[in-house]
């Protein structure tokens, strides 16, 4: 899971702190070989912009193998 946060703190700083956008974690659940994490993105005035979820699922050596991002 650390190495899961620290990726999306990389991409968050990159494409949407940068855009002055504040992305937040609202949770995450884990099962077997997959982690749902769930977000919102807010304006810099704290307004939501837009919220969604990830589902990441991970390979037999628990390497991510595929990332799904849904929005809404």
């Amino acid at each position: 899971m650390a190495d899961v946060t620290a990726n999306i703190a990389r991409v968050n700083a990159r494409l949407v702190q940068g855009k002055g956008l504040i992305t937040e974690s609202t949770g995450y659940s884990v099962n077997h070989d997959a982690l749902k994490v769930s977000w919102r993105m807010m304006t810099p005035d704290r307004k939501v912009g837009m919220t969604g979820m990830n589902l990441l699922l991970r390979n037999a050596s628990g390497k991510i193998s595929r990332d799904y991002i849904f929005i809404g």
